[in-house]
């Protein structure tokens, strides 16, 4: 029985040092794997830019056309950062060991057809798996030296594909540009951005005027909404009572819905409504399309009112006048007359002062008088002028505890000056004849606004000297007076050719000087007792 002989046992690989030139190569292909996973994880994040760049003006320019609601766009924006999420993990984020050395030394065996499958075969040897086929070490070595030698001068960094960035860097550079000129050129464009990133940016901008405001009670507020950028459909002014929960009524600020001519106009520029007799607090807005403005104020205020005006007017005494009362702003006083005001407020004022100023016949140039200060009596407020001489105007200026203030007005005292006098010769005329015994009644009547003090009649004989004929003085001053006197001539030197002249006067009793008035003279030529007349015969006497 022969024996037979076994074959030896193959070679096992054991985890050798590699030898000093594998190793070299082994830092080469990993020098191009790292730059592989660079270029990978670039061409990733030009592809996302790319995609963003374009996917964001697709949905700016569509958010421009349509104009999207807040809510849709924080949807669109929620999708897509679950799509950017998986994205990111998948490209940018996924574990090392998904570009191996085995594939980066495929890739390089692919850009280097003439080295075969050295490369694969090296690195696999250098580091061996499980499923690695057994090799003597000699020739795992002599491998790796041969590999080594083809590689020398090979340069690994031409594996990586870095020129197929240039394109879609270029075309992600380009969007970039143009939506940079966009932005400088079309102010839309910006707005649009702004929104795509859900800034509370508008196409549209409003403006609302007077915004919060004090109004008096009762006045009208005229409300502006001012629309520039992209005009709008619909603007609505809305309001209520403030601090209220009643529905808000709804003005339109653009034409009427039954104007077909303007159905399909849209709103911009400067438009305007009123709110009419405001007389409670309110609170107002504006809709303009997409735009509400903030919510504003009208605070109304209900400044002093005057009630009632009453003036007790005394006028001097001289005067003969009783006291008198009126009961309305402007009136008419007798000179030196005083004055007594009563003005009655709707609630009582803090204080409260006449402003006086001379009338308008003063001119311009004339000085505002002292103020007269008023007396607060509950809602009354009482003041005196004493002596009231010029035509004045008077401003009543009163300021309740809260602030508020009597609206200016101004009224109007009228003086009626004292005047002179009116006198006149009631008999003869103006001009008569009389001989030198003729007894010539004379009569005289005089009236004043006031009173009068004296009234005569006087006359001058030729160059004489001016006697007084009559002079009544009557106690009771009356304002009108009259006079009755006869000149007897044969009781005076009179004689023909001669004359007199007569006239009456008058004085009033003005305390402060009387004011004398006269006539207009008359005159008595004195004729002859006897006439002798011759008749011509050319004509004539």
């Amino acid at each position: 029985m022969s024996q037979s002989t076994l074959p030896p046992p193959a070679p096992i690989p054991a985890p050798a040092a590699e030898p000093p030139m594998s190793a070299e190569l082994i830092d080469r292909v990993e020098t191009a794997r790292r730059n592989w996973r660079r270029f990978l994880r670039a061409r990733a994040a030009v592809r996302m830019l790319l995609a963003i760049l374009v996917l964001g003006g697709l949905l700016a320019l569509a958010d421009y056309t349509w104009i999207f609601s807040q809510g849709f766009r924080q949807a669109i924006w929620i999708g897509l950062g679950v799509i950017a999420i998986a994205f990111l993990f998948r490209r940018l984020l996924r574990p090392r060991g998904t570009v191996s050395r085995q594939e980066t030394a495929l890739e390089i065996e692919t850009a280097f057809p003439q080295l075969g499958q050295r490369v694969c075969t090296t690195v696999e040897y250098a580091e061996p798996t499980p499923t690695t086929m057994p090799a003597w070490p000699s020739m795992v070595k002599a491998l790796t030296t041969e590999t080594q030698q083809q590689t020398d001068r090979l340069d690994f960094e031409e594996v990586v594909p870095w020129r197929r960035l240039r394109l879609p860097t270029a075309a992600a550079a380009g969007l970039v540009v143009f939506f940079l000129a966009l932005f400088l050129f079309q102010s839309g464009a910006w707005i649009a951005s702004l929104r795509l990133f859900l800034v509370p940016a508008q196409y549209s901008k409003l403006e609302v005027k007077p915004g919060d405001r004090t109004v008096n009670t009762g006045n009208d507020v005229a409300i502006q909404a001012i629309i520039s950028g992209r005009p709008v459909e619909k603007a609505e002014l809305l309001y209520r009572k403030a601090k209220g929960k009643d529905p808000w009524t709804a003005v339109s600020l653009g034409p009427q819905e039954s104007d077909e001519t303007d159905a399909d106009a849209r709103l911009a520029g400067t438009l305007e409504t009123s709110l009419k007799n405001c007389r409670e607090d309110l609170e107002y807005r504006v809709i303009a399309g997409p735009i509400e403005s903030g919510v504003y104020r009208l605070t109304i205020v209900h400044p002093l009112e005057l009630k009632k005006i009453e003036a007790d007017i005394e006028a001097p005494a001289y005067t003969g006048k009783k006291s008198r009362t009126v009961k309305k702003g402007d009136f008419s006083v007798p000179e030196g007359s005083a004055v007594r005001f009563r003005f009655t407020l709707d609630r009582p004022a803090q204080i409260a002062q006449l402003r006086i100023t001379p009338g308008k016949k003063a001119g311009a140039s004339a000085q505002a008088l002292p103020a007269v200060p008023l007396a607060i009596e509950g809602n009354v407020l009482c003041g005196v002028l004493n002596r009231v001489t010029r035509d004045l105007e008077y401003e009543i200026q009163a300021e309740a505890a809260d602030g508020m203030k009597l609206e200016p007005r101004r009224f109007r005292i009228s003086v009626r000056p004292d005047r002179q006098p009116t006198v006149r010769l009631l008999k003869p005329q103006v001009i008569i004849e009389a001989t030198p015994t003729t007894e010539v009644t004379i009569q005289a009547a005089a009236r004043d606004d006031y009173g009068l003090t004296k009234v005569g009649i006087a006359y001058q004989i030729g160059d004489g000297p001016e006697k007084v004929l009559r002079l009544d003085d009557d106690p009771q001053r009356p304002v009108s007076l009259s006079s009755l006197a006869t000149l007897y001539l044969e009781e005076h030197p009179v004689q023909f050719p001669g004359g007199v002249v007569y006239y009456a006067f008058a004085e009033d009793n003005c305390p402060g000087g009387a004011h004398r008035a006269v006539s207009e003279v008359h005159y008595i030529d004195i004729r002859p007792y006897k006439r002798e007349y011759q008749i011509l015969k050319a004509g004539g006497t």
